[in-house]
């Protein structure tokens, strides 16, 4: 038996309890799955952080070729940027370009099970930090890792998945310091108009909730006998049982994940895939981009770079940077 076989098959079958597979398997389909497991986790248990991003170029005086024009340009196709491919291009008069320096999709990405290794794959952007004085004291030289998702649905194709908007207090509290509109009841609305809510809410829950949204929220399937134990021990303990989403956050819930039925949830799954066939949305993927062009202070459009081929794109409306929490300002500085 390989090293990672046990682990491989204990995936699986969290991926069966949490819906992942929706049918029955026959003996050489379940050998064939927990194989494709096995190999993905030993391709990430070897794999070599990058330390530059050589592969995408080839001269750094290359001359650019011509893009195109487009009305919006969209730098990263992660959280963030799947969601404003999806609704502006929903406007069939506008033209959006997604640049997006990672891969399309693979099938290893909608299994939730395997989130712990997909940030030790080519899936993720394999930041680390500085040498830490006060934290990160157990890890090798002090440098904690940064997962940031490389690829379409940037992170939510590689993290948990769980769903939690955060304590309702914490929302106001912005709004009080003077984050105009930032109130919970202020941001309320977009939650809701994101979520496609599949199991059954309490009525007093409802009002917290979306059901007509793009993002399939779920339950993974109770853990049978252990669930009930574990939420019974709790009220028993003396909290209530709570929708976490919902009304109140203090006590015990089950918890909640962005999961269609059998697949991850992503932003890519939930926003890109299902606008890939309209033809005002151009999407490049394994396309890094270096520069944001300027003229007179406002951007007009980009440049990238797409396997050893430096490209221009110009925006006739607005470039919009959406490369996540480290590429959007590491950008912005190269520009």
């Amino acid at each position: 038996m390989k090293p990672y076989t046990f682990y491989a098959t204990a995936l699986l079958y969290f991926a069966l309890s949490a819906n992942i597979l929706t049918r029955a398997l026959s003996d050489e389909e379940f050998d064939e799955f927990v194989s494709k497991i096995e190999d993905f986790i030993d391709d990430s248990s070897s794999n070599v952080w990058a330390t530059n991003n050589d592969d995408y170029f080839s001269s750094e005086n290359a001359s650019s070729v011509d893009y195109g024009t487009f009305d919006f340009i969209i730098v990263g196709g992660g959280t963030a940027g799947g969601i404003l491919a999806n609704r502006l291009s929903e406007q069939e008069n506008f033209t959006v370009l997604l640049v997006e320096a990672g891969k399309a999709r693979a099938a290893i990405v909608d299994v939730l099970g395997l989130n712990s290794y997909l940030v030790a794959s080519e899936w993720n952007w394999a930041y680390n930090t500085t040498k830490q004085t006060t934290g990160c004291l157990g890890s090798v030289d002090q440098r904690c890792s940064l997962g940031r998702g490389k690829g379409l649905g940037g992170s939510s194709s590689i993290n948990d998945a769980f769903v939690s908007r955060g304590n309702h207090k914490d929302f106001d509290q912005w709004a009080d310091l003077g984050d105009i509109g930032w109130t919970f009841e202020d941001c309320l609305p977009y939650f809701k108009k994101t979520e496609k809510t599949t199991f059954s809410v309490n009525a007093s829950d409802e009002p917290y909730h979306g059901f007509d949204g793009m993002q399939s929220l779920s339950r993974a399937e109770d853990t049978p006998i252990l669930t009930d134990a574990l939420v019974s021990a709790f009220e028993e303990l003396g909290n209530s049982y709570v929708d976490f989403n919902g009304e109140t956050q203090y006590g015990v819930g089950r918890p909640q994940y962005y999961l269609d039925n059998n697949t991850r949830a992503s932003t890519a799954h939930s926003y890109i895939f299902p606008a890939l066939n309209r033809t005002n949305l151009n999407i490049t993927v394994e396309s890094l981009v270096t520069k944001v062009i300027l003229s007179n202070k406002t951007a007009t459009g980009i440049e990238f770079w797409k396997n050893g081929t430096k490209y221009t794109a110009t925006a006739g409306k607005e470039v919009i940077v959406s490369a996540g929490a480290v590429n959007s300002p590491q950008l912005l500085m190269l520009s």
